[in-house]
């Protein structure tokens, strides 16, 4: 009895750690019911992302974020934020198996934003902070064009 119930909590912990390695670090993923209570910007996506995709600029918590929803109205929170020339950052990754997402929206909102799409294996966390995912070869061009809507 008791190596069957080593065997059991061996299982479990190994699934867990299986779970934990794999999930959406830096942000969250949201259902179609979700509002947010303040959007500061609002943009439409273009390029490689389905078609009606949107992307606000939130704040939550007293912090700004970046909501993403598709017309399935499922959606992903990025909330690792961070600033740099000019642009406000944000990005969410799966790491240990998926893709990473860092999106960006010029210090003046009026201006286009992006998003860099890096697969699995093309980028690692930053040392001390996994919840930055750092490209191996960081793109010159955005994958998804932020356009500011009117």
């Amino acid at each position: 009895m008791k190596k069957v119930l080593v065997i059991l909590i061996s299982l479990l912990i190994a699934g867990c750690a299986s779970v934990a390695s794999t999930m959406l670090i830096g942000g969250r993923m949201v259902k179609d019911d979700y509002k947010p209570s303040k959007i500061l910007a609002a943009y439409n996506a273009v390029g490689n992302m389905p078609e009606g995709t949107q992307f606000y600029l939130i704040e939550q918590r007293g912090r700004p974020a970046m909501y993403g929803k598709d017309n399935s109205g499922m959606g992903m929170i990025y909330e690792k934020h961070w600033t740099e020339n000019g642009r406000d950052y944000f990005a969410a990754a799966f790491y240990g198996h998926g893709p990473a997402y860092i999106s960006f929206i010029p210090s003046d909102r009026s201006q286009e934003g992006g998003v860099f799409i890096y697969e699995h294996g093309t980028y690692q966390g930053t040392p001390g902070d996994r919840l930055r995912p750092m490209p191996y070869n960081p793109k010159s061009r955005p994958d998804v064009r932020l356009i500011p809507s009117k």
